[in-house]
């Protein structure tokens, strides 16, 4: 198993820190500091903490996260917006 593999491996059992990620909340050294021993453990290599920067900074967030966190930002800037379609009034007279 490669580094890039190892990282989505690790990043897959966090969805919390992939949705971080995706928003750019997360220092990515501290990132890097966190997840090293258990990349290791999948690569079986000595990584180094750079290099596992270097590789969360390379990724490509998760196109439906991005896309929603997108689409929020969208929609908080349009304020108020109230969508009626196919709008029919009916009156019935009231029989005894």
């Amino acid at each position: 198993m490669n580094l890039r593999e190892a990282l989505e491996e690790c990043l897959r059992r966090r969805p919390f820190i992939e949705e971080a990620l995706s928003e750019d909340l997360i220092n990515l050294s501290s990132l890097a500091r966190l997840i090293r021993t258990d990349i290791e453990h999948l690569t079986g290599k000595e990584i180094k903490e750079s290099a596992v920067v270097m590789a969360i900074r390379r990724r490509e967030p998760r196109l439906q996260l991005k896309m929603q966190h997108k689409l929020q930002q969208f929609i908080g800037s349009l304020g108020d917006i109230i969508v009626r379609s196919n709008l029919v009034a009916y009156t019935f007279k009231k029989t005894p």
